[in-house]
């Protein structure tokens, strides 16, 4: 399964750095989000299984770190759920584009940050 790092500009000068995964040799039209909670990052158990399984089943992944050490990622310290919410919105403004449905799971924290980003652009979406 192919994996690709991706990095997006935010409106406030910082970077979302993140993971897409795609199945190899066929394009998938849809897609599962996955904000991790607090204290989380893309690389933990339950992304990494996903990202493995899911788009052998039609789904690409995208995992996002709403913090990182990455640069200009953001620190723990200095976020609110309300700018998660922003760097989802950031995040499908780029992916929308790509499928024509994109699905969210928002774990533990991430269910929140979901809550705070505008709805209306998910498919469906479940808080874990």
């Amino acid at each position: 399964m192919p994996e690709t790092q991706f990095t997006l500009d935010t409106a406030d000068g910082y970077k979302i750095h993140g993971l897409l995964n795609k199945a190899k040799g066929k394009k998938n039209k849809k897609a599962v989000l996955f904000v991790h909670g607090l204290t989380g990052h893309v690389r933990e158990y339950l992304p990494s299984i996903m990202a493995q399984r899911f788009p052998d089943l039609g789904y690409d992944v995208i995992r996002i770190d709403l913090y990182s050490w990455s640069d200009k990622g953001r620190s723990i310290l200095d976020v609110t759920l309300k700018i998660h919410g922003q760097d989802i919105d950031t995040t499908m403004d780029h992916f929308s584009k790509k499928y024509d449905q994109i699905f969210a799971v928002g774990h533990s924290y991430g269910g929140p940050s979901l809550m705070l980003s505008d709805q209306t652009q998910f498919e469906a979406f479940s808080l874990w």
